[in-house]
């Protein structure tokens, strides 16, 4: 049973077997059947673990490995699923390794809050399998902010000078928080790609930007908070269409809050045509 100690035990002996490491994250799927299956996302090495889960709870955790050139070659790999601690603060720890061999290639390891994050296998090691596969993704550091009795959700990406806004279900502030957009193509950060609109699907520790239609969605962008955001209430109502804008960082204010939101982040009702520009002598009206 692992203890209070147990994660940064397990990180220090990750660091002594493992040459390398870098930010990834997971989900998790317990099946009915007891197997687990999971999806990992590791843009800094471009490399992706595909299990039959698309999306999901998205812990952030520690992957260590030796090369990422060689050690994800070999496609096809298994995986041993780890949960252990007591009380809400749980160790996860996933071991990779090449099918039918016993030689551990990666591992991954996070230090989750079940309050917030609800992963399964409570006590139990569990196996399962899938495939590395390239991830031929990018990713830019994202603010989060949503005023005070407002319910449109602005996210806002300074290094790719672009800006994205669409309505929720709540309307209690959100106050810069931060997060990753993790996206392949910047080209289809906008409104429309193909002539279909960008909706955005919604939970508390994961948007999901991606073109209409259930049958045939393509997933534009993935957004993962660093803790979950309290976007509102669930409903059973489409995701909600988005609308992308030109942001320009040199003329944005660095200390605004969603209570001194400027006035063109404001509009509820109506289209919002100017550009966004977040000067510090606005306030909300």
């Amino acid at each position: 049973m692992a203890t209070t100690t147990d994660f940064p035990e397990r990180i220090r002996d990750a660091a002594k077997q493992f040459r390398s490491e870098c930010t990834a994250w997971t989900q998790f799927r317990l099946e009915p059947n007891g197997k687990i299956n999971i999806r990992l996302q590791a843009p800094d090495i471009m490399q992706q673990f595909v299990g039959d889960v698309e999306f999901g709870r998205d812990p952030k955790g520690l992957l260590f490995y030796n090369n990422a050139a060689s050690d994800f070659a070999m496609r096809d790999h298994d995986f041993q699923y780890t949960k252990l601690g007591n009380g809400p603060w749980k160790t996860v720890i996933v071991d990779f390794y090449e099918t039918e061999d016993t030689d551990v290639v990666a591992r991954f390891i996070a230090r989750v809050d079940t309050s917030k994050y609800s992963i399964p296998g409570e006590g139990t090691t569990r196996r399962g399998n899938g495939k590395w596969s390239k991830f031929p993704g990018a990713t830019a550091q994202t603010t989060v902010i949503r005023g005070e009795g407002r319910n449109r959700l602005y996210l806002q990406f300074p290094a790719l000078k672009k800006y994205v806004y669409f309505k929720t279900t709540g309307t209690t502030a959100i106050e810069k928080k931060s997060g990753v957009l993790i996206f392949k193509d910047y080209n289809m950060l906008q409104d429309f790609v193909d002539n279909r609109a960008v909706l955005a699907d919604c939970a508390s520790d994961r948007i999901v930007f991606r073109t209409e239609r259930s049958t045939d969605s393509v997933v534009v962008a993935l957004f993962i908070p660093n803790e979950p955001l309290t976007l509102g209430p669930s409903t059973n109502d489409a995701p909600s269409p988005t609308t992308w804008k030109p942001f320009d960082p040199r003329n944005s204010a660095s200390g605004f809050t969603s209570r001194t939101m400027p006035v063109n982040l404001e509009f509820e009702d109506e289209d919002v045509d100017e550009d966004c520009k977040f000067e510090s002598n606005q306030s909300a009206s």
